[in-house]
């Protein structure tokens, strides 16, 4: 069994450029992934159609999605884009600026492939295809890019809370370490 507490702030990918290419990788993983899934989607369902995947608890459903969650900001097209460029840019310049835990960055990683599937979308069509419907909980469609930005985010969550604990627990104040190894950000590793 994975022990997730010491995979939190374990860093096993060595020097900056391992671990930005580690971002880069879950980004491009999630992004093709999600982009093959939309295509086979389009190409196979008719818009509206639902395939029941378990009767009453899950569904494929294919619907095109103008705005953001669950609708909102329908209108707001070239908004929606300008926010998915800028969040990308944020999660790049972090992974550029901080040294970041292996946990913190496929987290990231997640958020950035996530973010770069439905611009792709939202600049090629005006729409994002959603296609996942828990039908169990009447749960808005959604997609694998809206997954990975959000798993994404509950992990840097997860992982703040943790750092929080143990600095806590260790009598520190917050220090700013978003590594998880204890450094501030650009500190050098302790001998």
């Amino acid at each position: 069994m994975v022990d997730w507490a010491v995979m939190a702030y374990a860093n096993p990918v060595r020097g900056r450029k391992g671990i930005r290419r580690l971002l880069y990788i879950v980004a491009l993983l999630v992004l093709v992934l999600d982009q093959v899934i939309k295509t086979v989607v389009k190409t196979h369902m008719a818009l509206g159609q639902t395939i029941p995947l378990w009767p009453g608890v899950l569904d494929l459903q294919f619907i095109r999605n103008p705005g953001a969650a669950w609708g909102m900001l329908g209108n707001a097209r070239w908004f929606l884009v300008a926010v998915a460029v800028l969040v990308s840019a944020v999660v790049i310049w972090i992974s550029r600026r901080y040294r970041l835990s292996a946990w913190n960055t496929v987290a990231l990683g997640l958020v950035l492939g996530g973010a770069l599937g439905n611009l792709w979308d939202r600049v090629a069509t005006g729409t994002v295809v959603d296609y996942v419907y828990v039908e169990a909980i009447h749960f808005p469609v959604f997609n694998l890019a809206d997954s990975a930005v959000c798993v994404g985010v509950a992990m840097l969550l997860l992982g703040s809370m943790r750092q929080e604990s143990n600095r806590r627990d260790a009598g520190g104040v917050g220090s700013g370490d978003i590594a998880g190894d204890g450094r501030r950000p650009g500190e050098e590793p302790r001998s």
